[in-house]
């Protein structure tokens, strides 16, 4: 019995395998799909926001989309094409784009791992070895979304391992999205290392606060950072309060009042680390605002060492980067 790989039996498996790809790849097979995907991240690009797929063969071959289909109404119109929003159909599919539904799909019509497009998982750095970095990480995120949303356990044992072993490697500001994945997948072995992780760096608090869900900031993370918060600086409570007043009045895009704010406390845009907050949560037209009252360092460092351009590189806001790198902003001002 022949067992290598040119076997009449593999060749025609593996040949299989190429066309069914095609069904996803081709763009004169993809005329013939009957049922349309829309992403919500889709980069503005209409082509990128739809991916024809086929009900016969996803149905066949997955439990998942064998229930989603068994319960949509019959077409109002033969030919008429059903159209799913992944947003609504599983848990983060707002956060998957075209790339990472493709791979997962993939691997529904063959059975195989599709290498992913160089270009979704290459930074722009020249000097980096692309093994963790934040494009490499958000695509096997995006891909663990869908994996898990669909059911497929063997793909998301796959993925959590690969995330796992970034939680290892990876820079500390990278691992949020790692932790909002394992939160919504429940993937409480994974979570759990990345709490450990981020509660021994020195990531800012508020914007851990900000951009995690309240029971993982809470619960899971609150309770290793408070011993390490304690030593950092004394809580005066009044000046907690007005910083917090000017962080509202930041956040509900008020600049006027900020500038109201600090006359009436007799405090600066610096003391209250106004750029951090605007650079990290605010509209870009409101740290513009912000900077044309040149009255604040752009390279100030918060407690946790962080500069606003690293909030602003952590949140991938493209003009607030541009603007306070045009302010003078050097991502080197972080040790």
């Amino acid at each position: 019995m022949e067992t290598s790989m040119s076997s009449p039996d593999m060749v025609a498996l593996d040949r299989l395998s190429c066309n069914l790809e095609k069904l996803l790849l081709d763009p004169t097979c993809l005329k013939f799909a009957d049922v349309d995907i829309v992403l919500a991240a889709g980069d503005g690009d209409p082509d990128d926001a739809v991916v024809g797929v086929y009900r016969c063969i996803l149905a066949a071959r997955c439990r998942f989309f064998l229930d989603l289909f068994s319960s949509l109404p019959v077409a109002a119109t033969a030919g008429e094409k059903p159209q799913l929003e992944l947003a609504k159909l599983i848990p983060g599919g707002r956060h998957i784009g075209r790339d990472a539904l493709v791979a997962v799909l993939v691997y529904i019509y063959t059975g195989r791992c599709r290498t992913p497009p160089l270009d979704a998982v290459v930074c722009l750095d020249d000097n980096c070895d692309h093994e963790a970095c934040r494009p490499v990480i958000d695509f096997v995120v995006q891909c663990t979304y869908a994996a898990s949303g669909f059911q497929i356990s063997e793909l998301v044992s796959l993925f959590q391992r690969r995330l796992s072993y970034y939680v290892k490697i990876a820079l500390a500001e990278d691992l949020v999205h790692i932790i909002l994945v394992a939160s919504t997948c429940e993937l409480p072995d994974l979570l759990r290392n990345c709490i450990q992780r981020v509660s021994t760096s020195n990531l800012d608090r508020s914007y851990l606060e900000k951009v995690l869900p309240a029971d993982v900031y809470t619960k899971e993370i609150r309770q290793y950072l408070l011993p390490v918060s304690q030593n950092i600086i004394a809580v005066d409570p009044e000046h907690e309060k007005r910083v917090s007043n000017i962080h509202k009045a930041l956040y509900s895009d008020n600049v006027y009042l900020v500038v109201t704010l600090l006359k009436e406390y007799a405090i600066t845009l610096d003391d209250v680390f106004a750029m951090h907050y605007a650079a990290a949560y605010c509209k870009p037209r409101v740290l513009t605002e912000l900077l044309k009252l040149d009255s604040a360092d752009v390279n100030l460092k918060n407690y946790s060492g962080y500069t606003p351009l690293h909030m602003a590189c952590m949140r991938q806001e493209p003009d607030i980067i541009l603007s306070l790198i045009q302010k003078g902003a050097l991502l080197s001002a972080r040790d």
